[in-house]
């Protein structure tokens, strides 16, 4: 994993396509609950993400960018889910999946964890290594993102 703050490296990574990008927002994407079952943990945007089937084929899945204290940064599978009508949640679900950055074993992506109260950030760029449908985690970061969310997390705005 690379962490850039040099402005030129980081326009390279975020505008020219070359990356796929995943973004978690420590300020907004917080879950809070009354249980406090998920202390301290985040759920970013919709990831796409590629795997292949015991066929061969490949297959696209959707995720989520996450974040656990227990467990670190990861990609959560989505489940399917069937209903009897289709609504307006259906749509907004579908734009969500549509516009998703979609990841690759064995490829780059750039993940982007920042705090849109504080105004800090910080851009990295990792290797996908596997990934794992089959599994709700489809996907685990490396640890040093948790020195990352950790140092903004106590960084002062």
């Amino acid at each position: 994993m690379t962490i850039t703050n040099n402005r030129y490296e980081i326009a390279k990574l975020l505008n020219f396509n070359k990356y796929p990008v995943l973004n978690l927002d420590l300020a907004k994407d917080k879950i809070i609950n009354s249980d406090n079952i998920f202390r301290g943990c985040y759920k970013g945007q919709k990831v796409r993400f590629e795997y292949f089937t015991h066929n061969g084929e490949k297959q696209l899945w959707y995720g989520d960018l996450a974040y656990f204290y227990d467990s670190g940064l990861c990609v959560l599978s989505d489940s399917a889910v069937i209903t009897k009508d289709f609504g307006y949640h259906d749509i907004e679900k579908d734009l969500e999946k549509a516009n998703a950055p979609i990841i690759r074993e064995n490829s780059e992506c750039v993940v982007v964890i920042h705090d849109s109260e504080k105004r800090l950030a910080m851009v990295c760029l990792t290797t996908i290594k596997s990934i794992n449908r089959f599994c709700m985690t489809a996907y685990q970061f490396e640890s040093e993102f948790d020195d990352v969310i950790h140092q903004l997390e106590k960084a002062q705005g």
